[in-house]
């Protein structure tokens, strides 16, 4: 029919009878796919014909039915024939080349130092969790996991025992090659996992020998979320008329994930975002992806952010047994929030993540797809959110929102209590944590004072204690994170006001602190609890010509702060022309003990 009537004019005749797509890449042939936004079917691997040991051996893992991926790959797999797969990541892939490989190859007779299987992934991660998802399937197999940062003797020793199959990074499964350990003649199945990634982290030549030396009647499996130039090339050169099977569409990103921008002006204001977010629901599980180990490591650490979470660093430089022990801990819920590299983006099997953080725009809309597909896995809802600081940021959002088909919607940071609530929230959460055995122990204190004051009298100077107890250390300010403050928004009750006029006010009201004019025409200032009282009651006065509001989300201020240069160097580009406002933020020049903001680039060095 493709030849008959061209590709094009097929697709349309094929998609007046049912949703299907005709590949016009690598085959002549037309490919089999399905545009679906459920993630799952009502086919089920008893269908399909897997057998009863490994039905029982899904069951007990809670898998019946497939998702479509699983749907659509298993017969072409199971049959021998070559088999490109797109689909988004947390939708099954690995089960779907694993399961149809290990039922077709059943009946064969391991040999040691030769696999008949060879799945090649980027990551160790990605490789061990393909590994484990083989044990679940058949335990009885010898399936090999060889990546770097583990004993190379460890792994020859169980390469030199009859194996089945080996699971593996390039580098390792090269080193191997070389000295033997591993003989590829008796390939009958070779996987590329993740082909894409393996462009970006630079294993192409590794790969090519890689497939140079497997036999060339194998069978070929390609899994790939995005398909750049090489990963066609190695398809048209590997591969036998393959099959494509393409979920994926025009749509890159994933359909259960809603994707959000959060504008900030200023470094800092990505943190504090970033405390706003993880205390307004400290229950869900995080991940926050940053661009360089320094700023994976400075984040984990921040106070900010450590008090309301637990929260580990996971990056290149973090040993193979502190990685496997912080995924570990991940998946279980013992650590709420990740901070990680791109290390981390790609077919890791992280479950139940409920908000992708993007603490800058990725590079790349690639970067992004599987970096948001993180959340909403498995056919469960996600968030994605990019933090966007100056115009150079929001351009390259609005790049990957356009190149991904993907609107973003503008995120609203949960409100903050006012200062009173929240201290009364805080007050009421420490008293109702107290037990009726510990209070038990008191009640001779409480007999003794009543006789002395009153019971309104006695528990409002306790309240008066543990206000000041809780005030100054629950508050931070939206502009520096600085703890013990408040953020309020002075403004004029007829219009705008001038800084001078500001300074002069919060200097008669004996205030000294910095002041930032935000893009509503106000100034924003960094307060004391009792600060925030003088200027209310100030405020409040017939003839003053302010007004005065507590902040209950950071202020966008009217000139975004400087980001650093992506080359390094310790400079800065601002996104504002040179010559601006810019050089004089206002306020005084004692900041030191409001957080200061003398360096507002936050992060130098590599990015």
């Amino acid at each position: 029919l493709t030849r008959r009537l061209g590709s094009i004019r097929a697709n349309q005749f094929l998609r007046s009878y049912k949703p299907v797509l005709v590949s016009r890449s690598f085959v002549p042939q037309i490919t089999r796919s399905s545009y679906c936004t459920d993630h799952s079917t009502n086919k089920t691997f008893k269908d399909v014909g897997v057998s009863q040991r490994r039905l029982d051996a899904l069951r007990d893992n809670g898998v019946e039915t497939m998702f479509p991926i699983q749907a659509e790959t298993y017969e072409p797999i199971r049959e021998g024939k070559d088999v490109i797969g797109r689909a988004k990541t947390g939708t099954g892939k690995t089960l779907a080349f694993v399961l149809p490989l290990i039922e077709r190859f059943a009946s064969i007779e391991p040999r040691p130092n030769s696999p008949y299987i060879v799945i090649l992934a980027p990551t160790r991660e990605l490789a061990l969790q393909v590994n484990r998802e083989i044990e679940k399937i058949d335990s009885s197999l010898n399936s090999v996991c060889v990546y770097g940062g583990a004993s190379m003797s460890v792994q020859a020793r169980s390469l030199s025992r009859p194996v089945d199959i080996v699971v593996g990074t390039p580098g390792r499964v090269i080193h191997f090659i070389d000295e033997g350990t591993i003989d590829l003649a008796g390939v009958k199945a070779f996987v590329l996992d993740e082909a894409d990634q393996m462009l970006d982290i630079g294993f192409k030549k590794e790969i090519e020998q890689i497939m140079r030396g497997t036999p060339a009647e194998k069978q070929t499996l390609l899994f790939s979320a995005t398909m750049p130039p090489w990963v066609r090339s190695v398809a048209n050169q590997h591969m036998n008329r393959p099959e494509t099977i393409d979920l994926i569409g025009d749509r890159k990103t994933p359909d259960k994930v809603t994707h959000f921008n959060l504008p900030v002006s200023t470094e800092q204001q990505r943190v504090i975002s970033i405390a706003l977010l993880i205390k307004a629901d400290d229950s869900r599980k995080s991940l926050i992806f940053v661009d360089t180990k320094v700023e994976c490591s400075d984040i984990a650490s921040n106070p900010l952010l450590t008090q309301y979470t637990t929260i580990r660093a996971l990056h290149g430089d973090v040993s193979q047994n502190e990685r496997a022990m912080t995924l570990q801990q991940f998946r279980s819920g013992q650590v709420k929030t990740l901070v990680a590299t791109d290390v981390a983006a790609r077919g890791l099997d992280i479950p139940g993540v409920d908000l992708v953080i993007n603490y800058r725009p990725p590079r790349t809309v690639e970067s992004y797809i599987h970096r948001s597909g993180r959340g909403g896995r498995a056919g469960n809802l996600g968030e994605s959110i990019i933090l966007c600081c100056g115009n150079e940021e929001k351009s390259m959002m609005r790049q990957i929102e356009r190149k991904a088909g993907t609107p973003f919607a503008r995120y609203e940071v949960p409100p903050q209590l006012p200062p009173g609530e929240a201290e009364m929230t805080n007050i009421l959460d420490s008293i109702s944590a107290v037990s009726h055995k510990q209070v038990a122990t008191k009640n001779r204190w409480v007999t003794s004072i009543l006789e002395k004051m009153s019971a309104e009298e006695a528990l409002g100077a306790t309240l008066c204690l543990l206000s000041d107890k809780t005030k100054a250390g629950k508050q931070f300010s939206f502009l520096t994170g600085a703890s013990g403050y408040c953020t309020c928004i002075l403004a004029g009750k007829h219009g705008r006001i001038f800084k001078t006029k500001a300074v002069e006010f919060l200097g008669e009201n004996k205030i000294r602190t910095t002041l930032e004019e935000t893009l509503d025409g106000g100034m924003a200032v960094d307060l004391r609890p009792n600060e925030v009282d003088i200027l209310t009651h100030a405020c409040e006065d017939d003839n003053s010509e302010f007004s005065f509001e507590v902040c209950s989300q950071p202020p966008l201020l009217r000139f975004d702060a400087p980001v650093p240069m992506k080359g390094g160097g310790g400079g800065y580009k601002s996104s504002k022309p040179s010559g601006g406002r810019f050089q004089d933020r206002g306020g005084y020049q004692d900041r030191g003990d409001r957080g200061g903001y003398q360096d507002r680039g936050g992060r130098h060095g590599d990015r």
